[in-house]
């Protein structure tokens, strides 16, 4: 008889670590609502905080042919988000103002053994730098103006077969987006900006940037000009609300999209998170 011996061996260290000096979900859901002060006065007080998360996992087995090549494999990630915003009551319909800043940083490695090999590989599964701005100032009780700043790129950079495919910066996205924000709930706000602007950049090294036939320009950037101005459109959908009886549980989601109308402005970038 064949004899298959199976060994599997998985572990999972999760570490996370939450310190703020106010309620989280009452200082983010102040950017999607209308501070009131019914004595009229104006607060103006910065509400800060934010949140700290570590995951370690480890899995390995032997002699197990169907699982593939690897035989072990270590990983982690990280996720740290930080905001501070401020909140300025009107005495009437019209000057209540609201401001909110949002960074998120989510950083994953993997390392995986083969044992056919005996090579070990190193993977970056995660690497994203995040800035988020808003100021909005009250028109009605559910209609404001908002404008949103936004900043997103990696912090390290990736190279395949020696040649950089990315870098800080490299690309970078830079949104400036005006418009008119719909907030029907305390948890859900809509922002459109028909006139919107963007700077996609390749600024780090770029004559380093992988370039082939097929793609001359990555991220639709000339390296050469390092810079590309994208005039078009923009829309930001952002929900962020408390889940079950005890309220313990927070989703909070992230929904923009982006047309460029100097090129294909049919074509919309999508980011969700």
């Amino acid at each position: 008889m064949r004899k298959v011996a199976l060994l599997m061996l998985t572990s999972v260290l999760g570490i996370s670590t939450y310190a703020q000096d106010a309620s989280m979900r009452d200082a983010q859901a102040a950017a999607n609502r209308t501070v009131k002060n019914e004595g009229g006065t104006t607060s103006g007080l910065w509400t800060k905080g934010g949140q700290f998360a570590i995951n370690l996992n480890q899995g390995g087995f032997d002699n197990w042919i169907p699982a593939g090549d690897a035989d072990w494999s270590v990983g982690g990630n990280g996720y740290l988000n930080l905001f501070a915003n401020r909140a300025w009551a009107g005495k009437k319909v019209g000057k209540a103002k609201n401001w909110t800043n949002n960074l998120d940083i989510n950083q994953g490695i993997l390392s995986v053994h083969d044992e056919r090999t005996d090579a070990t590989t190193f993977n970056k599964l995660d690497d994203r730098l995040d800035f988020l701005s808003k100021y909005s100032i009250e028109l009605t009780k559910k209609l404001s103006f908002a404008t949103v700043a936004n900043l997103r790129t990696q912090l390290y950079r990736t190279e395949v077969g020696g040649k950089l495919k990315s870098n800080f910066m490299a690309p970078g996205y830079i949104t400036l987006a005006p418009g008119l924000q719909w907030n029907p709930t305390k948890a859900f706000s809509l922002l459109l900006a028909p006139i919107s602007a963007r700077w996609v950049t390749l600024t780090n090294e770029p004559y380093r940037i992988s370039i082939d036939s097929e793609d001359p320009t990555p991220f639709g950037v000339n390296p050469r000009r390092k810079v590309d101005f994208q005039p078009g459109y923009f829309a930001q959908a952002l929900l962020n609300t408390p889940l079950g009886k005890d309220k313990k549980i927070n989703l909070r989601s992230r929904l923009d999209l982006y047309g460029n109308y100097a090129n294909h402005a049919e074509r919309v970038d999508i980011f969700f998170d």
